[in-house]
């Protein structure tokens, strides 16, 4: 019992780790943006729910806080950052439930392309213009035109979930089998990061 919760401490302690690290380079590229257009993070989110499910919410929360505390964010913009990671989260969550299941394998091609299709043109783009709304509300000069932001959001999250969450992807799913990464996938997602820079 007691190696099973230091496991889990462990698991949480990495993932908001790996989780901050990706909010840092995110933020030193946009050092005046609350979120920047292209957030890393959320590759990391994608990759986690599709591997873990709800086992990485606490992790998300941890990773966000972190994050909020290093760039020295107000109390109000980390607990806004951190709801704005939670309904990304559980929007995934159950996107990946109605069309994976909760036991089915992501191997399955047809039941992965209709998970990745739910994400991408209907999940996110619906999740866009609700923290678009809301950033409008308490950010009106910056985040006014919500069309606008909307649309950076959802292209910035489709652009980080395409080119690093499949590395990520990978990468957990390696590590959830107790596999060892190979330097060529190592490789992989540190060859991500920059290509989303571009």
């Amino acid at each position: 019992m007691l190696s099973k919760v230091k496991s889990e401490a462990w698991f949480l302690l990495c993932f908001a780790t790996l989780y901050m690290i990706l909010a840092t380079i995110s933020f030193s590229g946009s050092p005046q943006e609350f979120l920047p257009p292209i957030y890393l993070p959320f590759a990391l989110l994608f990759a986690g729910v599709l591997v873990y499910d709800k086992r990485v919410l606490p992790g998300i929360v941890l990773g966000t806080i972190g994050t909020a505390l290093l760039e020295g964010q107000t109390l109000s913009e980390t607990l806004l950052l951190s709801t704005i990671d939670l309904v990304y989260a559980f929007i995934m969550i159950f996107a990946k439930r109605w069309t994976l299941g909760e036991k089915r394998m992501i191997d399955e091609v047809i039941a992965t392309r209709h998970f990745l299709l739910l994400v991408f043109l209907i999940a996110l783009p619906l999740y866009s213009i609700l923290c678009s709304t809301i950033l409008s509300i308490f950010y009106p000069e910056e985040f006014g035109d919500i069309s606008l932001t909307a649309f950076e959001w959802w292209t910035g999250d489709l652009v980080a979930a395409v080119f690093l969450g499949s590395s990520l992807t990978l990468f957990l799913r390696r590590i959830k089998s107790g596999q060892y990464l190979t330097s060529d996938d190592s490789g992989l997602i540190l060859k991500s990061i920059p290509i989303i820079g571009l």
